[in-house]
């Protein structure tokens, strides 16, 4: 009996112990492409343009626009998550 409280003993102490395992905290990053400005509207010559041409800037301010609303989009959720929200 007495060896079986001895073991028993032993067991348990291993338990306490005053060190702490806790791991340092992991610090995360959001993408600096995220951070990014967004690109400006495009310049439009002062000169009549043609359709073609119309049609071609258009094209180029809309595809900006969708490119940073994605980022933005993206850069809101990685803040959201770091957040803890």
């Amino acid at each position: 009996m007495k060896i079986l409280l001895l073991c028993g003993a032993l067991a348990l102490s291993g338990c306490m112990t005053d060190r702490h395992s806790v791991l340092p905290p992991v610090t995360a990053k959001i993408p600096q492409s995220l951070k990014q400005a967004c690109s400006g509207v495009v310049a439009i010559p002062e000169r009549d343009l043609t359709e073609g041409e119309i049609a071609r800037l258009w094209a180029k301010d809309r595809t900006s626009l969708l490119i940073c609303s994605r980022r933005h989009g993206a850069l809101t959720k990685a803040a959201s998550v770091l957040e803890g929200k």
